[in-house]
């Protein structure tokens, strides 16, 4: 991390601790939007960096191991925008519940990073639906379901992908607004007034059962 940004992605965004968030009744907007911030990039560190542009991230303070998790929402169409939700931990991966670029708006990401045997992989998925849907016009609904044997992905309730790597360890639960600066993920628009809004209805969890 850098101040509030990943560093080994290719993200131009800094999160704040709560501005970026809106709710409209019962829907969460995560909002990313032009904004100069000079951060620190560690509190014991005088070095410090600038950002062009804000954006949200959500975080659980409980990690998870095993279940399901889901969230209902609807993407953001601006150009750069680089939604996520997705399982992490530093000591063995992430399972990322969906990934979404701008410039693919039918296309989801479902990648899975981890550590086998102290090698570290990467398995990556693009999933298209035969429908396809415009991820970014409508609410769909992502799950994942984890289980010790499998891992599963499903789009508006349909199964898109199986994977049976093992992966057993403490999790947790990130949802944020991602934006980019690249020929994949999509680069940010040049005129001063843009936003980036990434509309979530819900997420849950539910634990596995203890057998």
């Amino acid at each position: 991390m850098w101040g509030r940004t990943i560093r080994n992605n290719p993200e131009i965004e800094y999160y704040t601790s709560g501005k970026n968030f809106e709710f409209t009744g019962t829907i969460l907007k995560i909002i990313g939007k032009p904004e100069r911030i000079t951060a620190a990039a560690a509190s014991t560190s005088s070095d410090s960096a600038t950002f062009t542009c804000s954006s949200g991230m959500l975080r659980t303070n409980e990690k998870f191991r095993y279940g399901k998790f889901e969230m209902r929402c609807k993407l953001p169409d601006s150009p750069g925008s680089w939604p996520a939700f997705w399982l992490f931990s530093e000591r063995c991966g992430e399972i990322d519940i969906f990934e979404h670029s701008s410039k693919q708006p039918y296309r989801i990401n479902e990648n899975y990073h981890y550590d086998s045997s102290g090698v570290k992989r990467e398995d990556f998925s693009f999933i298209k639906l035969d429908k396809r849907p415009n991820f970014t016009r409508q609410f769909h609904t992502y799950t994942l379901e984890w289980q010790p044997d499998t891992v599963q992905w499903f789009i508006d309730g349909m199964l898109v992908r199986t994977a049976v790597h093992h992966l057993s360890c403490d999790m947790e639960l990130i949802a944020n607004l991602a934006l980019a600066n690249d020929k994949y993920w999509g680069h940010i628009p040049k005129r001063k007034r843009w936003k980036a809004v990434f509309e979530i209805d819900y997420i849950k969890v539910w634990k596995l059962k203890e057998l």
